[in-house]
């Protein structure tokens, strides 16, 4: 007697059932982890909340070469003065001690805080001429993350962002840095009076920028209450 020849599934059938329970097993254990990446910040500095300080010079007539004055009055509203009346006191200051000319600008940084016993560090020509790329960057990233005030000279013919127009020897207040995922520096973060708030450019253009002619010059300012 012949007994049955029992079923016996073929490989074609038992594979895309096996593949199932194989995929549905993976998908209930958990991943391995990769290689731990090192914890950059990705900025320094306080460029939102520092944006609120920011003042435009740009509609203001007799105002078209005032940024240095604009700069400083804003860190010192910052520090809680009144702006409107610190940029006055700046205007009739300078030109009285002829370090600002409504026509030409400003020559120099800090004469306002000086006059006020704040306290600040120069930096740049003429203080130091042996000053590279690298050396500036470590400073400026230093002081920021001290929680310093940044301002500083630039020809502005240098970022992509003024290359063209009226805008040459300008003064920005350097409010924060930006880093990508190597902890590399990729973008100044700055009030820009001429520009907007918290703006950000190419580190590589604000570093020509900054070297261009001025050598690196700003002022650090150090934190200070004022008056209200």
């Amino acid at each position: 007697m012949l007994l049955p020849t029992p079923y016996l599934p073929s490989s074609r059938a038992i594979w895309p059932g096996l593949l199932i329970a194989l995929l549905l097993l993976a998908g209930t254990q958990p991943a391995l982890a990769g290689p731990v990446e090192p914890d950059y910040l990705p900025l320094i500095g306080k460029p939102a909340q520092l944006a609120v300080f920011w003042h435009d010079q740009r509609w203001t007539p007799g105002d078209e070469y005032a940024c240095a004055l604009y700069a400083q009055a804003s860190v010192m509203e910052a520090m809680g003065y009144n702006f409107a009346r610190e940029l006055e006191t700046m205007r009739s200051l300078g030109q009285r001690d002829n370090w600002y000319n409504p026509q030409t600008g400003t020559i120099g940084l800090g004469q306002p805080f000086l006059a006020k016993g704040i306290a600040y560090q120069s930096f740049g020509s003429p203080v130091d001429d042996t000053l590279t790329h690298e050396r500036a960057l470590y400073r400026l990233q230093r002081e920021l993350s001290a929680g310093q005030y940044v301002i500083v000279n630039i020809n502005a013919q240098l970022l992509s962002y003024y290359r063209g127009s009226a805008i040459t020897w300008h003064t920005l207040w350097i409010t924060g840095m930006r880093f990508d995922g190597q902890g590399t520096a990729t973008h100044v973060i700055a009030n820009d009076s001429y520009h907007g708030p918290a703006v950000e450019y190419p580190i590589d253009e604000f570093l020509n920028a900054w070297a261009s002619e001025f050598n690196y010059y700003g002022i650090f300012i150090q934190n200070h209450v004022g008056e209200t």
